[in-house]
């Protein structure tokens, strides 16, 4: 698979760290979509919708190592996932954010930031990572996540809002 992705890749220098990505994230990519879909087809089915996505956008990662990076790939597998989920339709019978586990936030401890970030539903927490974390536009977060731009500035508006409640709740001051 990794020859079939690479191919999607027109830049030659971007197909080392491209290579980095796929060999240093697919196992948490499998576990993220295998935790939400619940069987092995249907995960690897996401990992690679995924890796398609993030071979479109490698020029956008510049370390591979880094906890954006990681967040950046969890959130693309989630995604994913998400959308098989829909095309399912199992959605219909089970909460869907009951059937996301979500994937462990690697932020620095900031005094409770990265627990309210957590407890925040899937969409939210995703927008917020993307956005704040890895630093990505609303522009291009609404083209990696197949939105219109000012839908993605009403779900980023409302995550932060969302976030502020979670902070109030636990006696942060915003």
């Amino acid at each position: 698979m990794l020859a079939i992705y690479l191919q999607m890749i027109p830049d030659e220098r971007e197909h080392e760290k491209f290579e980095c990505v796929y060999e240093k994230y697919k196992n948490l990519m499998f576990r993220c979509a295998k935790d939400i879909l619940g069987n092995n087809e249907d995960a690897e089915d996401a990992v690679n919708m995924a890796f398609e996505s993030i071979a479109k956008n490698i020029a956008k990662i510049t370390d591979v190592d880094s906890t954006g990076t990681k967040n950046y790939v969890a959130i693309i597998a989630e995604r994913k996932a998400i959308d098989i989920l829909r095309k399912r339709k199992s959605y219909a019978d089970i909460g869907l954010d009951e059937a996301i586990t979500g994937v462990e936030i690697s932020l620095p401890d900031d005094g409770g930031l990265a627990a309210a970030i957590a407890k925040l539903n899937e969409r939210y927490r995703s927008v917020i990572l993307l956005h704040y974390v890895s630093g990505y536009s609303t522009k291009e977060m609404a083209k990696m996540l197949d939105m219109k731009v000012d839908s993605m500035q009403k779900v980023l508006y409302r995550a932060k809002e969302a976030l502020r409640k979670k902070l109030e709740e636990e006696g942060i001051s915003v």
